[in-house]
């Protein structure tokens, strides 16, 4: 399972993805700014989500595209919590605006194909509400 996040200070966006491509599931939690909050708190407003939670151990590969992660330290901070929580997922931590950056060119990196997931049915345009920015899910 793949999890792709969108964080910024007030809110974060979470999308579980299976391996075929098929949403498994969404959430939200508060924001994850690892410049502004202790790993404690980062630790506990993952840890009660319910559906993070339960799935933690199933997670394979994180992205997470967050505000404070442009620096070393508080990028390596938050890095460390997923490690703690998340213990089979391979982990990839970048400044949110990343993702604004990903969703706007035609070429991207594999790791971002999931924001294009191939759906049977009409196109799907999903706002991520910390970032603003449209994803459309059917581009490839």
């Amino acid at each position: 399972m793949i999890l792709v996040v969108d964080s910024g200070s007030t809110k974060t966006d979470w999308f579980a993805i299976a391996s075929t491509g098929e949403v498994l599931f969404s959430t939200q939690t508060l924001g994850l700014n690892p410049q502004v909050l202790s790993s404690e708190i980062l630790t506990e407003r993952i840890i009660n989500n319910f559906e993070l939670s339960q799935n933690r151990e199933a997670i394979t590969h994180l992205y997470f595209y967050g505000a404070g992660c442009g620096i070393k330290s508080p990028q390596q901070r938050i890095i460390k919590v997923f490690e703690k929580i998340f213990v089979n997922a391979e982990l990839s931590v970048k400044e949110d605006t990343y993702a604004a950056v990903y969703a706007t060119v035609k070429k991207i990196p594999l790791q971002l194909y999931v924001f294009w997931v191939r759906v049977q049915t009409a196109p799907i345009l999903m706002e991520t509400k910390s970032s603003s920015v449209l994803f459309r899910w059917d581009t490839f």
